[in-house]
């Protein structure tokens, strides 16, 4: 049933008791204008048979208009009528529509809901997946961290073993160096001269102070490089070590009356060695001898050294006591 048929069957049923005594005036009930007279009821008899009763049948025609005119309809009863109809069929469609709108509304809710639990489910699902595979992922990586450890550790134990085998072959290769210049001395500040004739000339000098070495006892003898603007050291290899010891037991007067240095030919490593020494504070004293260094602490201590020690910090003395 449409909107428009509701009203009509609603306003038709309703106030029939009011409406039905106004059948015969249905042009005064929905007109604007002011109601027509009701049609004049027949005359009685007696109205036209009596000149003298003609005014009490007009008042009593009058009296009968005024009966039947208190069951007509005025405008704003019929106004307040179909307002009060239209209200409650207001009201009812809009309670109607109000139940219709939220089925509408829990239906598209339901469809709604399916949809993103459904689109839930789906990325829950998804996401799950990707989980187990990072967690796979993971797994694998940690693996790889900790092979990566092992090798790593083992790396470090090859490492720490090759600079042990390191260091023990550089210090044997630096004794064995210096062990193949036992018997060299240097000679620093003695005169260099154009066309000398070495070590004759050193020797010859040297002879005048009563120290004399004969010249099979020497291997070889020449100048190596030296500091700038000073003569070039002279590097003298002898055959025997006696030779050799005669020549340091007279150093101190050799370098006092030639104003020359005498010293033992010592490796790189081991001067470089002996220079840290000098500029430790808790050393007081170094020196070479026979193919190792030495030193004194402060205590009066004498310690030998080797070029791998740690003598850079204060007090650490790691070679035992001699």
């Amino acid at each position: 049933m449409t909107q428009q048929q509701q009203i009509t069957s609603f306003v038709s049923t309703a106030n029939v008791g009011k409406l039905s005594a106004t059948q015969e005036n249905d042009d005064s009930v929905f007109n604007d204008s002011t109601p027509a007279k009701p049609k004049s009821a027949k005359r009685p008899h007696t109205c036209l048979s009596s000149d003298g009763d003609h005014g009490l049948c007009i008042e009593t025609e009058l009296n009968e208009i005024r009966n039947s005119m208190k069951n007509i309809l005025k405008k704003e009863d019929v106004k307040m009528i179909v307002t009060e109809t239209v209200t409650s069929l207001l009201a009812q469609m809009k309670k109607e529509m109000k139940k219709e709108l939220k089925k509408e509304m829990m239906v598209e809710i339901q469809t709604n809901k399916e949809k993103v639990e459904q689109h839930f489910k789906s990325e829950v699902s998804r996401l799950s997946k990707r989980i187990d595979s990072v967690e796979f992922d993971n797994a694998n990586i940690l693996e790889k961290i900790a092979n990566l450890h092992k090798e790593n550790r083992l790396l470090k134990e090859e490492i720490e073993n090759t600079g042990k085998r390191a260091t023990e072959a550089m210090e044997l290769s630096n004794w064995n160096e210096q062990y193949s210049r036992k018997k060299n001395i240097k000679i620093f500040d003695f005169p260099e001269k154009k066309g000398e004739r070495l070590p004759h000339s050193f020797f010859h000098e040297i002879s005048k102070l009563g120290v004399n070495i004969e010249p099979s006892e020497i291997v070889a003898a020449h100048r190596i490089p030296g500091k700038h603007g000073k003569p070039r050291p002279i590097l003298v290899k002898f055959m025997r070590m006696e030779s050799k010891i005669s020549i340091l037991r007279n150093r101190k007067l050799i370098n006092e009356k030639l104003e020359v240095r005498i010293s033992d030919d010592v490796t790189k490593l081991n001067q470089g060695l002996l220079n840290r020494l000098y500029l430790h504070e808790d050393v007081t004293s170094a020196w070479y001898f026979n193919g190792h260094i030495y030193g004194t602490d402060s205590k009066g201590d004498r310690h030998r050294f080797d070029i791998y020690d740690n003598i850079r910090e204060t007090g650490i003395i790691r070679i035992a006591p001699v």
